[in-house]
């Protein structure tokens, strides 16, 4: 949880860096709060009404919508802080699946800055894991574009172009074998990496592997994660939510109509406009509105935590059931990358 909290500072500070050109109010960290409340705003309803289309549609909101509005609304400003969000996500998450993963595997508890280190270690391999489907779908898209531009927009070669079209066909192919094997097995990649001890040639080759190999295993793998992450999900976010009410209302009993009414605001997170108030009810206001989402942000960490360390477990099954390698066969520091090591069970008695 203190890794996953670590990964939340990090990222919303760098996701804050781009506020020094744009306006304020706006910008990535700004786009991808209000998109991601609204879809688990969407995600909490479905559950609570039971309804799973709603659910499904809050998911995919959350895992798809999301990232394209804030790329579509601040690209140049995506492309500045891409890879120091990926370098964060990628050494904490592999901080957390490599103490899973010891923990599960080995029975082995790993100190924080010991996980820490290691995700340091393979900082290159995590970002270049996470970096190059992307890279290859950038590429793969910019070919056909430019061969689209050059050979179907002028007369002479319209009909070469139109003949050549076969070749974005297979371009297509590519984008779609691509995207489905980051959206099916991108879970599992930085955990790859935190088993396996190699590097993001390596990781990408195993997970896309699995992913191919058995997809309805990965897909029943997958759902039974993502039922047990929304549940966990409503049930944290309710009592966040009941901690901020009973404790902004304990706090205002005995107040006056107008002050409980802007800590109220301000423990929910909105703001009352038109009034004039001095600088000491705004300080008021100001600490209770950073405190009152203290709840918010340990649920933020555990859900991170439980992607790394589902994520984690995710990927282990998968080798099992693939290569039929137990879990217990973990890669270990001083060992050759890719070579895991099996821990023999105990001797009985009769031994």
């Amino acid at each position: 949880l203190g890794l996953a909290a670590g990964i939340l500072v990090l990222i919303g500070i760098i996701a804050s860096i781009p506020g020094l050109w744009l306006e304020a109010g706006t910008g990535p960290r700004v786009t991808a709060g209000d998109a991601l409340g609204g879809a688990g705003a969407q995600i909490v309803s479905g559950v609570l009404a039971l309804d799973h289309v709603s659910v499904a549609h809050g998911l995919w909101k959350f895992g798809v919508d999301a990232p394209t509005q804030v790329v579509n609304g601040h690209p140049w400003s995506v492309v500045i802080i891409l890879i120091p969000v990926l370098l964060v996500w990628g050494v904490g998450g592999a901080a957390i699946a490599r103490s899973a993963a010891s923990e599960y595997s080995l029975r082995e508890k790993t100190p924080w800055p010991t996980a820490l280190g290691f995700g340091v270690s393979k900082a290159a391999s995590l970002v270049g894991a996470k970096l190059t489907p992307l890279l290859i779908v950038a590429v793969v898209v910019g070919l056909p574009c430019v061969g689209g531009w050059v050979l179907l927009r002028f007369p002479l070669v319209q009909a070469f172009g139109g003949l050549a079209y076969v070749l974005a066909l297979g371009g297509g192919l590519v984008i779609v074998v691509v995207c489905a094997g980051y959206l099916l097995g991108g879970s599992m990649l930085v955990p790859s990496i935190a088993c396996e001890g190699t590097d993001a040639i390596d990781a990408m080759q195993r997970v896309y592997a699995y992913a191919m190999a058995r997809p309805a295993r990965l897909l029943v793998y997958s759902l039974v994660l993502v039922i047990e992450l929304v549940l966990v999900a409503v049930v944290l976010a309710s009592i966040a939510n009941a901690i901020t009410s009973v404790s902004a209302w304990a706090t205002t009993l005995l107040l006056p109509e107008e002050l409980a009414m802007v800590a109220h605001a301000a423990a929910s997170g909105e703001t009352i406009s038109g009034e004039e108030r001095g600088w000491s009810m705004n300080a008021m206001a100001s600490s209770i509105a950073f405190w009152s989402r203290l709840p918010g942000f340990l649920v933020g960490a555990y859900l991170i935590s439980f992607y790394f360390s589902g994520g984690t477990l995710l990927y282990l099954m998968m080798r099992l059931v693939c290569d039929g390698q137990d879990p217990s066969e973990l890669w270990r520091p001083g060992m050759p990358a890719g070579v895991v090591q099996h821990e023999p069970a105990e001797a009985s008695d009769e031994d």
